[in-house]
Order: C-alpha cells, then sequence, then structure tokens
C-alpha cells in the first residue's frame, strides 16, 4: 500500500519511493508548493510503486537513488510502460549501475546535490517525452562508455594479434581484392605458401571465406 503522504492539489501525479519516510514527507511538500507535481502517494520499496501506479494514474516515478537494491534492476529492466516515466533522484558520482539505468528506459538522472529547480524542471522536460541527465552524471556516462570503448579496442587489438605479421600482409592485399597468385608476386612468396596463409587466416578467424575475413578485419578496424 502507498505510504500517506501530505502533498496535495491539482498537478501531475507522481509516485515517491524512497526508504526514509522524512525525505518522502519533505519532498512531497516541497513538490507540492510549486503545484505543478502532486505526490498521490510514497513507498518505501519499487515493487508497490510499481504495482500501485495504474491505480494512482501516476505519470511518473521518483525514486531515490539510494534506496535501489540489487534486485530492484531487474525490476526497472522489467518495466516496458510509457507510463510512470521514471526519474531517479540521488544517483552517487560514477554510479555502477548508470549503464544498467539508460538501458531499463529510466528518463532522468540527477545527482544527490540537485537543488530542487533543477529537479522541477527535470519532471517537467521528461513529461514532455524528453530524456534528462544531469550534467555531472552526463559527464560520468561519457566516462563510463569511454572506458568501455577503450577495453573494446584493447580487445580487439589483442584479437589481432592472432595473425602473424606476414598473414596481416596477407590479409591487407587480399583486402584490395589481389589474388593468391598476385599476392604471392606482391611478397615474393609460392602461390601454394599465400594459399596456406590464407587457410590459416580463416580457420583462426573462425570465418569461411576471404570476404568473410576481409569485412571481419574492416569490422574491427585491422585494416583502417
Amino acid at each position: 500500500m502507498g505510504i500517506p503522504v501530505s502533498s496535495r492539489g491539482d498537478g501531475a501525479p507522481l509516485l515517491l519511493v524512497s526508504r526514509s519516510r522524512l525525505f518522502r514527507e519533505c519532498l512531497a511538500c516541497r513538490l507540492a508548493k510549486g503545484r505543478r507535481f502532486r505526490v498521490a502517494a510514497a513507498f518505501d520499496g519499487l515493487t508497490p510503486a510499481l504495482e500501485e501506479s495504474a491505480a494512482h494514474a501516476a505519470e511518473l516515478l521518483l525514486i531515490d537513488g539510494s534506496s535501489l537494491a540489487e534486485e530492484d534492476l531487474a525490476l526497472l529492466r522489467g518495466h516496458t510502460a510509457d507510463t510512470p516515466k521514471v526519474v531517479i533522484l540521488g544517483l552517487a558520482r560514477g554510479a555502477r549501475h548508470l549503464q544498467t539505468y539508460v538501458e531499463a528506459g529510466v528518463a532522468g538522472y540527477l545527482l544527490r546535490d540537485a537543488p530542487l529547480s533543477e529537479l522541477t524542471e527535470a519532471l517537467e522536460a521528461v513529461l514532455r517525452g524528453e530524456r534528462v541527465c544531469g550534467g555531472r552524471v552526463a559527464r560520468d556516462l561519457i566516462d563510463r562508455l569511454t572506458a568501455l570503448g577503450r577495453r573494446a579496442r584493447r580487445r580487439q587489438a589483442m584479437e589481432a594479434l592472432r595473425l602473424t605479421p606476414r598473414q596481416m600482409e596477407v590479409l591487407r592485399l587480399v583486402a584490395q581484392g589481389l589474388g593468391n597468385e598476385q599476392v604471392a608476386q606482391r611478397l615474393g612468396l609460392s602461390p601454394f605458401t599465400v594459399k596456406n596463409h590464407v587457410h590459416n587466416i580463416l580457420e583462426c578467424l573462425g570465418v569461411s571465406d576471404r570476404t568473410e575475413a576481409v569485412a571481419h578485419a574492416y569490422r574491427r578496424r585491422w585494416l583502417g
């Protein structure tokens, strides 16, 4: 059941989730003063809030990020309805689950020290169908995505090391459309040796033909 709060009015109905009763009641009062939002009910857990959102015709679900438990991540991923739109308030800097929230379709993120004016603006933007990410949260997300990209590039580079320098030379020439005999002439090798190199390249990359090998190499940016 929803926990009674002191917010009244005709604003957009909002559900609030936090383990802290003081946080719930204080925030409900502050939002009520603006008359743009009305806390229809407050909950100390995410599960009942999602279950009762339809009964309250809630347009927004505002979650205290410090109250999210590990199992709540699965609930967020499973919340695919357009309403209520989810906003998380109180993310710690560098929150390790930020990418999971993004993938789950959370519409807004604000840090713990965000002022009430920023929260109100964020809620209004989310109601308009926008996605909101506080400045520092956005930087944290970009930093995380950059780190993931860096790791992916390192992984691709390590994968490329499975090929010998000679095999990479052969692959580059194959990518230029040269046949085995032409590659052999260019590298001063016998066609038989080039054929063996191509066979080993295909086997190493787990592909069935030269075209797939070249496509594989381009996807991983081995060939520029």
